[in-house]
């Protein structure tokens, strides 16, 4: 079957293309907290303090 194939193959690529953005996106964040400092977007902000309180609430309980 052409299509099912097709349609795999098309799977695999978008799942690539996602670990690629993510894993670039993960490294550009890690190099632009290390370059800047405590100086980071909002959303980075956001997204740490969340991770940092869901890992605080693990650690404790």
């Amino acid at each position: 079957m052409p299509i099912l194939s097709t349609d795999r193959a098309r799977l695999a690529v978008n799942a690539v293309i996602l670990l690629a953005a993510f894993g670039f996106w993960v490294q550009l964040r890690w190099y632009v907290q290390h370059r800047n400092g405590a100086e980071h977007c909002v959303m980075t902000k956001l997204l740490d303090n969340a991770g940092f309180r869901s890992s605080a609430r693990h650690a404790h309980s």
